[in-house]
């Protein structure tokens, strides 16, 4: 059995294929909401853009009870996005419930939530997320040798599942699935890494939905 390293565990991932999670993605999402406090751990990751926190601040504003802070980011237009980045800021930090962003227990579960709403976005938007092409931009910006590009996404989702360090028993077994290809440089077969890939995502839900269902 592999040892757990609860240090690498609660780290943050790096978000090194540059994913960022649309907006209209996260509204539309019927299966995993998140949280102002956890809509913020994702900006500070990157994996929420500026523009997408005014977006779904804009959608709050227009279908449910909104506070102040919340219609202010709702007010920013989108060519003030790159000059308004301290008060974007200030006001989701003032949203938030900052004591959870110290909780280990609740950075876990934001890891876990990330993972699946990152991984279920690639699933259903293969060609939007452009991962493939971070990907082999990634691998060649790592090294001098000249590496052919890759076509597979079991590259991809090892890649991620490396950077979230598989905070959970489902996300070290579709790891280890896909090392079977990636160690060797094998490219999967692709029905066969879809069935294990929507096995991941109805196991992760599964796994933390009791955790999911309470912001």
């Amino acid at each position: 059995m592999d040892k757990i390293d609860f240090d690498e565990l609660y780290q943050e991932p790096e978000n090194k294929l540059k994913i960022n999670i649309p907006s209209t993605f996260i509204i539309k999402n019927k299966k995993v909401s998140f949280s102002w406090t956890e809509l913020y751990w994702g900006w500070e990751n990157q994996f929420i853009s500026d523009k997408t926190l005014i977006e779904i601040a804009e959608t709050e504003v227009t279908n449910t009870i909104y506070s102040e802070p919340v219609l202010e980011l709702a007010s920013i237009m989108d060519s003030e996005v790159y000059t308004e980045q301290i008060k974007i800021q200030e006001l989701i930090e003032q949203i938030i419930d900052s004591k959870l962003l110290i909780d280990r227990q609740y950075i876990l579960n934001c890891k876990n939530k990330y993972l699946y709403a990152i991984v279920s976005y690639i699933y259903e938007y293969p060609i939007e997320s452009k991962v493939i092409e971070s990907y082999n931009k990634l691998t060649k910006d790592c090294t001098e040798d000249s590496i052919a590009p890759i076509t597979g996404y079991e590259y991809v989702l090892d890649v991620i599942l490396n950077d979230f360090h598989n905070p959970s028993k489902p996300a070290k077994e579709f790891y280890d699935e896909l090392l079977m290809w990636t160690a060797y440089g094998i490219t999967a077969k692709n029905e066969e890494l879809l069935r294990l890939w929507r096995l991941f995502l109805e196991n992760q839900r599964t796994y933390f939905l009791n955790q999911w269902s309470t912001k």
